[in-house]
C-alpha cells in the first residue's frame, strides 16, 4: 500500500495543521492548493479543474478531504473526485465534515455518505466552530477594525474548538494501525456565548471587544466585503441563526477520548494565538 498522504486544502486553517503535523511525524506528505507552489511535494490542486486531480492522486495511500470551502453544495466536485481516488489506490479517508451535518442527498451529507461507501477505512469529523475563527478567520476583519465580533447569534452557546486539537484529532485518524471508521464529533471542553468570547479577547488583547448582533443584511454587507461569495454568506447567516437557535450547545468528550488529554479550552488558545490579532491591525 502507498504510505504518501495527500492533505488537500492545505493552505486552510486544518490542511496546514495536519500536513505540519504529519511531516513532523516523519510521514510522508503530499500538499495541494490552488496556487501550486510550496514544500517539496506539493502540487497545484483545483475543485474546479478535474485535470488537477489524477495528479495529485498519484502514488498516494490515503486523504486527508477538505472540501472547497466556499462551495454551497460541495457535492458536484467532490463526489467524482472520491471515486478517482479510490481508483487510484487511496484506501483510507479521513473527512473534515462539520457539526450536525446528516447524511443526505446533496452537500456535505452526501460527501461523508460517498466516504463511508467508497474508502475500506475512513473516519469522518464533525467539529464545532473553530477558535481560529476569531484570530484568522470569518470574524478576525471585524475584531481588528473596529473592536466588534459582528454575528447575529444573540446568547446562543458554541463548544469552540481549537484547530490543533482537530488536527491532532485527523493525523491520529490517519496513521493509526485501524481507522476510526466512525464519526469523531468534535468539541471544546465548554460552551460559550460569542458575548463570552468577546470578554476573552479583550482580557488577552488589553483592548475592548464587544459582540454585536446587527442586522443579517449588514452581517452580509460586511461578509461579502471580505470577499466571500453571497450566496455562501447566505449559509454562513443560517448557521449564525442555528447558533442563536441552541443548536451547537454542545460538547462531547471525542477529543479526550482519541487524544488521551482534554482538549484547550478557549483561554489555553488565547495564550498561544491571541497575539495574531495584533496581526494586520485595521485589515482582513
Amino acid at each position: 500500500m502507498n504510505s504518501r498522504i495527500l492533505v488537500t486544502g492545505a493552505s486552510g486553517m486544518t490542511g496546514r495543521r495536519v500536513a505540519s503535523r504529519l511531516t513532523e511525524a516523519g510521514r510522508s506528505v503530499r500538499t495541494a492548493t490552488r496556487s501550486g507552489g510550496g514544500g517539496d511535494d506539493h502540487v497545484r490542486f483545483d475543485w474546479d479543474d478535474p485535470a488537477t486531480h489524477g495528479a495529485a492522486l498519484e502514488g498516494t495511500g490515503a486523504l486527508y478531504l477538505v472540501c472547497p470551502p466556499t462551495a454551497v453544495d460541495p457535492a458536484p466536485a467532490v463526489l467524482p473526485f472520491l471515486d478517482l481516488a479510490r481508483e487510484h489506490g487511496v484506501s483510507r479517508a479521513v473527512m473534515l465534515s462539520a457539526q450536525g451535518i446528516t447524511d443526505s442527498n446533496e452537500g456535505m451529507g452526501a460527501v461523508q455518505v460517498r466516504v463511508r461507501e467508497v474508502f475500506p477505512e475512513w473516519a469522518v469529523l464533525q467539529p464545532a466552530w473553530f477558535m481560529q475563527n476569531f484570530t484568522e478567520g470569518v470574524f478576525a476583519p471585524g475584531i481588528r477594525a473596529s473592536g466588534q465580533v459582528l454575528a447575529p447569534t444573540g446568547t446562543g452557546r458554541v463548544g469552540f474548538i481549537d484547530a490543533e486539537d482537530i488536527a491532532a484529532c485527523a493525523v491520529r485518524a490517519l496513521v493509526d494501525e485501524r481507522a476510526p471508521q466512525r464519526t469523531l464529533e468534535l468539541s471544546g471542553p465548554e460552551s460559550l456565548s460569542f458575548g463570552d468570547v468577546a470578554e476573552l479577547l479583550s482580557k488577552a488583547t488589553g483592548t475592548a471587544v464587544r459582540h454585536t448582533d446587527p442586522e443579517p443584511a449588514l452581517v452580509k454587507e460586511h461578509l461579502v466585503g471580505q470577499g466571500i461569495p453571497a450566496d455562501y454568506a447566505d449559509v454562513l447567516l443560517f448557521l449564525y441563526s442555528g447558533i442563536a437557535q441552541g443548536w451547537d450547545d454542545v460538547l462531547h468528550g471525542t477529543v479526550e477520548e482519541v487524544l488521551g488529554r482534554p482538549p484547550a479550552s478557549f483561554s489555553d488558545f488565547l495564550e498561544r494565538d491571541g497575539a495574531l490579532l495584533d496581526a494586520g491591525s485595521g485589515s482582513a
